[in-house]
């Protein structure tokens, strides 16, 4: 992959959803130089938010058999759940989504590029056919996979309270 072909310094590509602003009023990827150590920066910042993004939504799915040893994490699954049903069901961007885009556009490539990891998880997070219909059922399959497990939890909690006799 050749760096310097790929990236004009003049590029001003828009801000990533909720980009923190520095002291001179630059966000934070402003802030860094078109330099070959900045362009492979962004690279790697953009795969980082790739695999944060598959982290989510794994957590997002799963993150109830957490809450089936640990109770407190109920708390900081159920929100996310609900921030993965929500963006399914409106269609809307979600930010990490808006931040991996902004750092790849900074590296000089198109959205969903880079190195074998990425364009991987990316096929995962981002697949081809991603269609109106196929958001609606992803978002039934968040709601179905979660009622499932948080079903499962009360019903053994339930059963534990209920005592051997009954």
């Amino acid at each position: 992959m050749t760096y310097g072909s790929q990236c004009r310094p003049d590029c001003k590509p828009a801000r990533a959803a909720g980009a923190m602003r520095g002291a001179r009023g630059r966000t934070v990827l402003e802030s860094i130089p078109a330099s070959r150590e900045g362009i492979m920066f962004h690279e790697m910042a953009a795969t980082a938010v790739l695999v944060l993004h598959c982290v989510f939504i794994v957590f997002v799915l799963f993150g109830g058999l957490l809450a089936a040893r640990w109770r407190w994490c109920a708390a900081i699954h159920l929100p996310a759940a609900a921030w993965g049903f929500l963006v399914e069901m409106t269609g809307a961007q979600c930010p990490l989504t808006s931040l991996e885009d902004e750092l790849r556009l900074r590296a000089g490539q198109a959205g969903n590029q880079g190195d074998f990891i990425g364009r991987l998880l990316a096929s995962l997070i981002y697949p081809a056919a991603l269609t109106r219909e196929v958001q609606y059922g992803l978002a039934a399959g968040v709601v179905l996979i979660n009622v499932l497990i948080y079903g499962a939890l009360v019903a053994r909690r339930f059963r534990s309270t209920a005592g051997p006799n009954t």
